[in-house]
């Protein structure tokens, strides 16, 4: 089994620099994922815990659950700022592609279970991940 094939990274010199190939991790996953998936957790987790340090009560209402989404989105606004979830973008017939995407309860649907053990269940989001390049093809041709 190659290098490759086997999801090893090598470290040698290209071009007078120093580098690592081919930055997956030995399940297969890119590297650069996985380290973002990790930071965005961490990322989501301070913020939200932060939140209710700074306040001496998040209401069990609509405004405290959007105080909840909004640092939600806060953090994965900050995600595609620092590279890993791709902007909003538009397709050829200009539909619009939003990187992410939040979804939160609304107060009054939570069960009367989930309010008494005092737990925002059901909050969600979908990014879509930024990628990256790793090779590039480019054609051309000289002419006399």
């Amino acid at each position: 089994e190659s290098v490759k094939e086997a999801h090893l990274n090598c470290y040698v010199n290209c071009a007078g620099k120093d580098i690592t190939l081919d930055g997956k991790t030995t399940s297969g996953e890119w590297i650069d994922v996985i380290r973002f998936r990790d930071w965005l957790l961490n990322d989501m987790q301070t913020r939200i815990y932060s939140l209710f340090i700074k306040n001496a009560k998040v209401p069990y209402s609509s405004a405290g659950v959007s105080l909840i989404q909004n640092q939600m989105i806060a953090s994965l606004k900050q995600g595609q700022s620092v590279g890993g979830i791709a902007e909003t973008e538009y397709d050829a017939e200009g539909v619009e592609i939003p990187g992410f995407t939040t979804t939160v309860p609304t107060a009054l649907n939570v069960t009367e279970g989930d309010k008494k053990a005092r737990t925002l269940a059901g909050c969600s989001f979908t990014a879509r991940l930024a990628n990256a390049i790793h090779l590039v093809e480019i054609k051309g041709s000289l002419t006399v």
